[in-house]
């Protein structure tokens, strides 16, 4: 039993060594050279980009052993029963990601340093026809509600 219990923990070993360099890898989106762009230089004016960067993961591992199981040989249907031996297995994953979009320019010239946002018109449309669409259904819900009195 000290065998299986052996082959267990080495499986387990081996499938969770892989598991730091994926999350390393994950985490070096977050880096500041993420964040902050390269200095782009153009007539007096140096523009640096701000980005926002999102980073998610997770991480899992599990395993086990057991006694198998194989069909009797004058079975009739599902019968099954223990083998002699034991199978011992593990696993363990990695699953993730990341974005990343810009959010600002920095403007450095002569006359100092100024931010300008970097707007998602996308983002602003699909804020407004949800805000408009939770509006148009209270209003609709409360003036079924009046007339039902």
């Amino acid at each position: 039993m000290s065998e299986t219990i052996e082959k267990f923990v080495q499986s387990m070993q081996e499938s969770q060594a892989q598991n730091p360099e994926m999350m390393d890898k994950l985490i070096a989106t977050a880096q500041p050279t993420a964040v902050f762009g390269e200095p782009v230089t153009a007539e007096g004016q140096t523009v640096i980009t701000a980005n926002e960067v999102i980073a998610g993961g997770v991480l899992g591992s599990g395993g086990g052993a057991g006694v198998g199981m194989s069909p009797t040989e004058e079975a009739t249907g599902d019968e099954l029963e223990p083998q002699k031996g034991t199978g011992v297995g593990g696993g363990s994953g990695v699953a993730g990601g990341s974005m990343g979009r810009p959010v600002a320019a920095i403007v450095l010239n002569q006359d100092g340093v100024r931010v300008e946002p970097i707007i998602d018109v996308t983002k602003v449309g699909l804020a407004f026809l949800t805000t408009l669409g939770a509006v148009l259904i209270t209003l609709f819900t409360i003036r079924r509600d009046v007339l039902k009195g």
